[in-house]
């Protein structure tokens, strides 16, 4: 009966017609028909939760843009409320769509018009892969290459969602294993994706993304996400769209947890080095090899085998006069072929003498930025949290918190030698001598409706459009400065594209071994100076480490390009870094700004540039300072080198100086701190805590006579977390900061509590608590859960109390009875998200008395009193926040009062000894229960 009134509810707040899937008993049984005619726009596409569909489903365009159909769950109303992010823990109540092979679950098609699939929304579907080999793509909105926007999909969008594939360490990994290149290719207009959760996004040995667009006009909303991913969460650009556009509408992206989980890292010194070498421990990558050599360094030489990369696990053993090296776990740096060093190495014990194998278990992690704008205009990408981003064992040296980059594809001189020499026979009539032509088989890219030439000249490097082509010459559309012999060429396959007014503002990344980097201008870029890399704001983020492992980050890395280009031509301007915190317990490696541009008379600066208000802590421990560049040491000579008409003011940079120079180029310098670093954050660090005290050297010393560094009260951190643990309970506690005060409502948290390891490891499945799970109960588990049978959160004003388990029993979705409570003497581990922000957590249950008064036990209190007293109040409730009490008048100076109990919840108590109406003493009681 309960489940017939949640579906007739369901289908009267839906109003269309509802198709339902399922084996029996339903509209249909087939899941493509639904898709192709059975359901109407405005209709529901319901699809049984306990049924996987599996195959490769596509879309297409039903006249639905303005009246979606919706496809979700027949347990829809048991899914996390709207604007609340779905885990793991939600599929049991999901529809699920799986492909068999590496094609994916759900594709765009074009119709017999050559018309897109509008007006689609997925809410409560889980996508994955079932397939033994790689898979490409879970969603692919472009699988068919749109030519134009009117073939580009528009209104698709995906509500709670659950995108993933099993653990990669199932499977063989070098025949692809369970690879998952691209969870959903964006390719889209008018779309969203939100409140979703998407697990393991890796191919091995290649650059992955969570979500990717590239043939897009925007705009795209990404908001309240949960991303795993080895490689990009979110990554925009990087290759040739199949049309002319490149996001041209922005988009938004807020309120997403980029999480890289510890296993890519292949340290083991990281937290769960022990898990991940347990976990790959049936990749072999190859071997055993010999071992030629040791060195002293940790230099290991294997004459002929092939190269070693980026191992999990390295297993040394049976070194003669080595022993240091006959150990497992050992990290890598990859030097030749034959050659690789064993980092965090003590040195050989005794010399090397003869013999010694190597065995690699592996596989090849392509680690990259925790978020990428390659093109786009008018993106905001705000409220967001990154977690994780490592140098060591990255791909394409690229480990940053975010990338600010500007760059699609080209051919050059240096990287197809095909092409030959350049030459020039006029200022626009370029030819080459190789046997490279443009849009031929020798081409990077066979796209040639966005055509540029980058010319490498002794005026320095241009590129521009090109007007026409043929054979082994092109002519571009503007003149060249000159026409000399060119020392270096290229040819960019997306010369249009832009990245301009974009705004990264308050945003969170923690444990960053590069803060943030920026690239002004790129040989993909052949338009030149038309307003590209221009006008970027990057204002009110932190930057922090909270673990030792991170011990010498670099912070923001400006360049204003890859080679020297003509500084009369290219000028990038606009450009605010912004009241930013850049906070590292053990120094930076690196300095705050870091330029490292070809240092010559043709170095191209930044114009119109504002670095202010922006705090460095807790000093540069390497390169130059902590306002320097290549060859540059001091705020002046830096700014002078790379900037013009810019300013840099009031910026805390202990350990930094002026320096001798004096501001040029109408350049501004002035108001920076350089006094030793002393901490301005009260000793909270460890909380998460970064508010200035009033008494800081920074507080109000900004260039806008605010604090340095972020203003705290707009970030979306979760603050103060512990977890107060009892014998078979417990009860988390922390504080919410704005925007996501509103816990209970509008922007509810989740919560995820296992005694599996791999709820933080994700080394493989888990399963959370039972009051925790939302298999068993209407509603899932949130912040705003009000179920009867559980005890609801309790919210008072930014703090929040959620209990974890409870001495009771309740009847489950599968008709049978299950205990809520914890097990005692157990450690938990948990996972907190509230929008933007996650926190992890572990905790452990006592073996004795628990410390909660739980049912069915009871007790009596014994309350002392002396002369003068005129009452008793006791206060009780089921948090701290307490809300019920009783009074009673002693007796001979003692009274007993049973206390009394919250329906079998935990219960609260504080008491209070009043004196007519004053109170004389208050303060909490400690119970002690006897008996059974």
């Amino acid at each position: 009966m309960k489940s017939t009134i949640l579906t007739l509810v369901f289908t009267m707040m839906c109003r269309g017609a509802v198709v339902s899937v399922c084996s029996s008993g339903c509209t249909t049984t087939s899941l493509q028909s639904a898709f192709d005619s059975l359901a109407n726009c405005g209709d529901t596409i319901q699809i049984k939760s306990t049924e996987t569909q599996t195959g490769n489903f596509t879309i297409t365009f039903r006249g639905c843009a303005t009246n979606p159909i919706t496809v979700t769950s027949d347990r829809a109303v048991w899914l996390p409320s709207a604007g609340a992010r779905v885990t793991p823990s939600h599929l049991a109540n999901m529809a699920q769509v799986t492909t068999p092979n590496s094609s994916p679950a759900l594709a765009a098609a074009l119709d017999g018009m050559s018309r897109p699939p509008a007006g689609w929304q997925f809410v409560g579907v889980a996508f994955s892969s079932s397939s033994a080999g790689p898979t490409y793509s879970l969603v692919d909105l472009n699988p068919y290459l749109a030519t134009s926007s009117s073939q580009t999909p528009d209104n698709i969008n995906f509500d709670r969602c659950y995108l993933y594939r099993s653990s990669t360490y199932t499977g063989n990994w070098s025949s692809g294993g369970t690879d998952l290149q691209n969870v959903i290719r964006l390719d889209a207009t008018n779309s969203a994706i939100k409140n979703s959760f998407f697990g393991d996004g890796f191919y091995n040995g290649v650059e992955s993304h969570g979500i990717s667009i590239l043939t897009s006009p925007g705009p795209v909303t990404i908001t309240n996400n949960f991303v795993i991913t080895s490689g990009i969460p979110i990554f925009a650009g990087g290759a040739v769209p199949t049309y002319k556009t490149y996001l041209p509408n922005g988009g938004t992206v807020n309120y997403n947890y980029f999480w890289r989980p510890w296993k890519w890292n292949a340290d083991p010194a990281q937290p769960y080095a022990a898990d991940y070498a347990t976990a790959s421990s049936g990749t072999l990558q190859g071997g055993p090899f010999t071992i030629s050599n040791v060195s002293d360094a940790g230099v290991v030489t294997i004459p002929s085998a092939p190269s070693i990369w980026q191992v999990s696990v390295l297993t040394i053993a049976s070194v003669g006069g080595c022993t240091v090296a006959n150990a497992s776990g050992w990290r890598i740096n990859p030097l030749t072929s034959t050659t690789f060093q064993l980092l965090n190495f003590p040195g050989c014990n005794s010399s090397y003498t003869s013999g010694g194998t190597a065995t690699a278990y592996a596989i090849s992690v392509c680690k990259k930025n925790l978020g990428e704008l390659k093109f786009g205009v008018g993106v905001t990408w705000q409220y967001n949290v990154g977690e994780n981003a490592w140098a060591a064992d990255d791909c394409g040296q690229q480990h940053n918190g975010f990338t600010d980059t500007l760059r699609t594809e080209w051919d050059s001189t240096d990287t197809a030698p095909s092409i030959g020499i350049f030459s020039m026979t006029d200022t626009t009539h370029i030819t080459w001598s190789g046997a490279y032509r443009v849009g031929a088989s020798g081409a990077t890219s066979a796209n040639t409706q966005d055509l540029g030439i980058c010319l490498f000249l002794t005026t320095g490097v241009e590129c521009h459009p090109v007007a026409s082509f043929s054979g082994s010459s092109l002519v571009s559309s503007v003149a060249f400065s000159s026409a000399g012999a060119p020392t270096w060429g290229a040819i960019s396959y997306a010369a249009s594209a832009q990245l301009t007014n974009i705004a990264v503002t308050h945003n969170v990344y923690k444990n960053t071994d590069l803060s943030f980097s920026i690239l002004a201008i790129s040989p993909s870029n052949g338009m030149g100076n038309n307003g590209y890399g221009k006008t970027h704001t990057i204002s009110q983020n932190l930057w922090f480490a909270n673990t030792s492992y991170i011990t010498n980050p670099l912070g923001v890395k400006p360049q204003a390009g890859e080679f020297p280009y003509n500084p009369s031509v290219y000028i990038p301007s606009g450009y605010i870094v912004d009241h930013n915190t850049f906070y590292n317990p053990n120094g930076f490696a690196g300095s705050f700004v870091y330029l490292n541009s070809t240092q010559n008379a043709l170095q191209l600066k930044f114009d119109s540039t504002a670095i202010t208000s922006n705090l460095f802590g807790i000093s540069s421990a390497g390169g130059n300072g902590p306002f320097a560049g290549d060859g540059t040491v001091g705020t002046i000579a830096t700014t002078n080198a790379y900037f013009t008409s810019s300013t840099v003011l009031n910026n805390a940079l202990p350990g930094g100086s002026n320096g001798g120079a004096t501001a040029s180029g109408g350049n501004v310098v002035s108001g920076n701190l350089y006094t030793s670093w002393s901490d301005p954050f009260w000793g909270l660090v460890g909380q998460g805590l970064f508010k200035l005290t009033p008494r800081s050297a920074y507080s109000g010393a900004g260039a806008d006579q605010r604090d340095i560094g972020v203003d705290f009260d707009r970030l979306p951190a979760i603050t103060g977390l512990k977890v107060t643990a009892g014998v078979t309970a417990a009860l988390l506690e922390f504080d919410l900061t704005v925007p996501i005060g509103d816990a209970g409502a509008t922007q509810p948290c989740t919560l995820e509590v296992s005694a599996s390891r791999n709820l933080h490891s994700d080394l493989g499945t888990y399963t959370v608590v039972n009051d925790l799970n939302p298999a068993f109960f209407q509603q899932p588990d949130t912040s705003a859960r009000t179920n009867a049978a559980l005890l609801a959160t309790v919210v008072s004003g930014r703090h929040v109390y959620w209990p974890i388990g409870q001495n009771t029993t309740v009847i489950g979705d599968d008709g049978l009875a299950h205990s809520l409570a914890l097990a005692a003497g157990s450690r938990f581990y948990g996972r907190l998200m509230c929008y933007g922000d996650n926190q992890w957590f572990t905790f452990q249950t006592g073996s004795g008395l628990s410390t909660f008064v739980q049912y069915p036990l009871s007790a009596t209190l014994q309350v002392g009193t002396t002369a003068g007293t005129t009452g008793v109040r006791l206060q009780y409730g089921t948090t701290p926040v307490l809300g019920s009490s009783a009074d009673f008048v002693p007796s001979a100076g003692t009274a007993s009062v049973a206390l009394p109990l919250m329906n079998g919840n935990p219960t609260y108590y504080k008491l209070q000894f009043l004196n007519g109406s004053t109170v004389t003493y208050t303060g909490p009681i400690t119970v002690y229960l006897g008996g059974a």
